[in-house]
């Protein structure tokens, strides 16, 4: 994984947390679209499904 993919994935990881896991409020947090996050997600290897992270 590169140091742009390793950083995106931190910033997800703590907006999601910060969220509280609701995805919605963590794209909102990082200023991009529900739609986008699920992507970048997908993309990151990190949706394994409903209710993970």
């Amino acid at each position: 994984m590169s140091m742009m993919e390793t950083a995106k994935r931190g910033a997800i990881i703590r907006a999601l947390d910060a969220a509280g896991g609701n995805k919605s409020e963590a794209a909102a947090l990082l200023g991009m679209g529900r739609t986008t996050l699920y992507r970048r997600l997908r993309q990151l290897g990190l949706d394994t499904g409903e209710g993970s992270i």
